[in-house]
């Protein structure tokens, strides 16, 4: 099978990305999601995950599995 590419732009409404064109794309579908212009707000969190030792970042995900649990 042939892997293509393709780039759309696109929106962030209510939290949710919504593309710039009428598409459709089937479920399941991966994307990447590249940001053209971080908020400093974004960048600010950012740069604290990036400060977050390893063990932070285990201890982290053992939360949110127990908040989904």
């Amino acid at each position: 099978m042939e892997k293509t590419r393709a780039v759309i732009g696109g929106v962030v409404k209510n939290g949710v990305i919504v593309p710039q064109e009428d598409i459709k794309l089937p479920e399941g579908t991966y994307v990447n999601i590249i940001i053209l212009s971080i908020p400093p707000e974004l960048q600010a969190e950012i740069d604290a995950w990036d400060l977050a030792s390893d063990e932070d970042l285990i201890e982290f995900e053992k939360m949110l599995l127990l908040e989904t649990a």
